[in-house]
């Protein structure tokens, strides 16, 4: 949940960062949120496993808060200095003057306000379910293909089999990839050949370490 809120209307504004340029860790920066016009949100949402709790329901809750912190103040310097005309035999008198000032710090109470925006009540929403994450498509050099599956002794027989329209995808692609249809479909024939026997390949070699051999 957002610590800090502002009422719009009917709903609640929460900062974004774009407002607290050049402020370090602003979302605990209370005066810079307060300066925004933003007060902290208060009250627990009841946890529930796969749903995001959100407000639906707030008032606000006006109060200030009194504390000491120091400040910068000026007090006069003072000096002694003799009374003139004092008659002979009397005590010298002495008087203060001011002579100048000096700064001090000073404990100084301090009211600021401390209001804050109470939730009453709460709304629940399911967490989508994140999307299956969808590995990127393997990419094979033609070359590479070629070589692995003449040296398997199959590529005449596999050119043989391909369509007109699989033959041209193999003559102008620059590379072959598992996502292009073309390229899925034969390579699924392929695979359908080797496990019916149609394509017998030499003793340790199978369809997955030729196209490993090749992959890029």
């Amino acid at each position: 949940m957002n610590a800090w809120a502002k009422i719009n209307g009917d709903t609640l504004a929460y900062p974004l960062p774009s407002e607290f340029r050049g402020i370090p860790n602003w979302p605990s920066h209370a005066p810079a949120c307060r300066s925004h016009g933003y007060l902290p949100l208060v009250g627990e949402p009841e946890p529930r496993a796969g749903f995001t709790a959100i407000p639906a329901r707030w008032h606000v809750v006006e109060q200030t808060e009194t504390h000491t912190e120091p400040r910068q103040a000026f007090e006069d310097v003072m000096q002694e200095f003799p009374v003139e005309g004092a008659s002979e035999g009397e005590e010298p008198q002495t008087e203060l003057r001011v002579v100048g000032q000096r700064m001090v710090m000073v404990d100084t109470e301090v009211t600021t306000d401390a209001s804050y925006i109470q939730v009453d009540d709460w709304s629940y929403e399911a967490v989508p379910e994140p999307p299956p994450v969808v590995p990127p498509p393997r990419r094979y050099s033609k070359l590479r293909l070629h070589r692995a599956l003449d040296a398997a002794g199959i590529w005449e027989t596999i050119w043989h089999a391909l369509t007109d329209a699989q033959r041209t995808y193999w003559t102008e692609a620059q590379e072959l990839a598992d996502d292009d249809p073309e390229f899925s479909v034969a390579l699924a024939t392929l695979r359908e050949a080797v496990a019916r026997g149609d394509i017998r390949l030499p003793t340790g070699v199978d369809i997955e370490s030729i196209l490993a051999e090749a992959e890029i």
